[in-house]
């Protein structure tokens, strides 16, 4: 019986590595925050939440709900949260979307440390996704003027 064959982490690191800067970009970690593949060397680097998300550390709610999402479906936020509140960074400490389908059922979200521009991303995606805004839980109720 032929044993598996042990991955060479090192190695595949070292390559990494090498071909990021074959690239342009300082590291594999610079070249993952810029984008991955389609990175390019010297862009503005993300910060918070941004960051967060490029790193791989926080959920992107918009690509893993919004994609999730029926077409036709209500998306409305639970002004019971128990956390509805700013933190000191001025994003919300936590924030529940309710995902409305068009078959009945319903999944509610949790979300911590949510910005301002995250609400407004996860909102034009329902638009776009045709999903309809409670009239009175709409999600831009929580967003400042100019969003």
């Amino acid at each position: 019986m032929a044993s598996a064959r042990q991955r060479d982490y090192a190695a595949e690191y070292a390559r990494r590595q090498e071909l990021a800067r074959e690239a342009g970009f300082e590291s594999a970690y610079e070249r993952r925050i810029l984008g991955g593949r389609e990175a390019v060397p010297g862009a503005e680097r993300p910060t918070g939440g941004e960051l967060g998300i490029a790193r791989g550390h926080q959920a992107d709610v918009l690509a893993s709900d919004i994609d999730k999402a029926s077409f036709g479906g209500l998306l409305e936020w639970n002004p019971q949260a128990p956390n509805l509140e700013r933190n000191d960074q001025g994003n919300w400490r936590e924030v529940q979307l309710v995902w409305h389908n068009p078959d009945g059922s319903s999944v509610t979200r949790t979300y911590r440390n949510v910005s301002d521009q995250q609400l407004a991303m996860i909102r034009e995606a329902a638009i776009d996704a045709d999903i309809e805004l409670d009239a009175e839980y709409d999600l831009g109720a929580l967003l400042p003027a100019g969003y």
